[in-house]
């Protein structure tokens, strides 16, 4: 992990959103931004990857996730996505979930897709995160933790708070993370691969790929 990053608060993390959003962008384009880059960095990747599970929360975070799966399934990807709290109820995320091509399949969790994917995305919670996963939540997370599948997280790990670096029962294990800011520390407990790139927000280091929404 590059340990010269700069590591911000929630607080310090939503204000340079906004700042990025004053300069001309928009909360839409960070999110188009946030999930494109995720997702075109898995492509890349040397290890042949073809069936996603991307587990979306209600807000904004589960808006990235919801962008990397329609890039994943256009680049012909099997996709299957599950709302982890039943809807969503961002604009934003509301929007990307009605432009989901035909061929991504929206799904409950099952015992068939722990077993049935190579490739497991957390998009439930953002930096906002506190307190601790339902117990639903944390049934998932830890059969997934099992499970020899590439597991990967937008934003931070589900389950960990971003300034304090409490890990709820059962956080959501990553062997990556694509974010634009993340605490260092819980990352190091629950992320076992460090990517850095640099999405025009925040500082001039930023943490993986750009993922910016804060829940």
């Amino acid at each position: 992990m590059n340990q010269s990053a700069t590591v911000l608060t929630i607080n310090q993390t939503r204000a340079a959103e906004q700042a990025a959003v004053d300069a001309g962008s928009s909360f839409w384009q960070l999110m188009e931004t946030a999930g494109t880059a995720a997702a075109q960095d898995l492509l890349k990747r040397p290890v042949n990857l073809q069936r996603y599970w991307i587990l979306c929360g209600k807000g904004n975070n589960g808006g990235d996730g919801l962008v990397m799966a329609r890039v994943l399934a256009l680049a012909g990807k099997h996709v299957t996505v599950s709302l982890m709290q039943g809807g969503v109820s961002s604009d934003l995320a509301s929007q990307n979930l009605a432009a989901l091509p035909d061929n991504v399949v929206i799904q409950a969790p099952t015992v068939a897709l722990l077993l049935n994917h190579d490739c497991v995305i957390d998009a439930v919670f953002g930096i906002g995160f506190e307190g601790e996963l339902s117990e639903d939540l944390q049934a998932v997370f830890h059969a997934l933790a099992a499970r020899p599948c590439l597991r990967v997280a937008l934003d931070i790990p589900s389950g960990i708070h971003t300034d304090s670096g409490h890990l709820a029962a059962h956080s959501f294990q990553a062997d990556v993370c694509y974010a634009s800011q993340l605490e260092t520390r819980p990352c190091d407990a629950f992320c076992s691969s460090a990517l850095w790139r640099h999405q025009g927000i925040g500082p001039r280091h930023v943490m993986f790929a750009g993922a910016h929404s804060s829940s």
